[in-house]
């Protein structure tokens, strides 16, 4: 858990001298993940384009707010601004993402 984990869950009575933080990210290098293929083809558009380069990295999970991504899209979008999206995480499919575009609440 990162450092403002640790204190959301302090505030709810956990006891801290049980937690360990562990901060996110992953190992660079590590090709991995099933993603890797998809997320390099995805930059390289982007690079060829000249495009920014939109991204994040989360498992598909009510906590990670897909929808709240997707929404901030809107926002380079409407001004035209071209861009490439790139989404890296375990559990994402096509059927779930598909449910969060047209969905008011994001993944269940």
């Amino acid at each position: 858990m990162g450092e403002r984990a640790r204190t959301s869950h302090a505030a709810m009575g956990l006891p801290i001298g049980k937690m360990v933080v562990c901060e996110n990210g992953f190992e660079r290098g590590v090709d991995d993940f099933s993603e890797v293929h998809c997320v390099k083809r995805a930059l390289s558009l982007a690079r060829e384009r000249g495009a920014l380069v939109i991204g994040m990295v989360a498992r598909y999970h009510p906590q990670k707010d897909h929808k709240a991504f997707l929404e901030a899209l809107s926002i380079p979008a409407d001004t035209g601004q071209d861009f490439v999206a790139v989404l890296a995480g375990t559990g994402l499919t096509k059927e779930n993402w598909t449910a969060t575009v047209f969905s008011d609440s994001g993944p269940s």
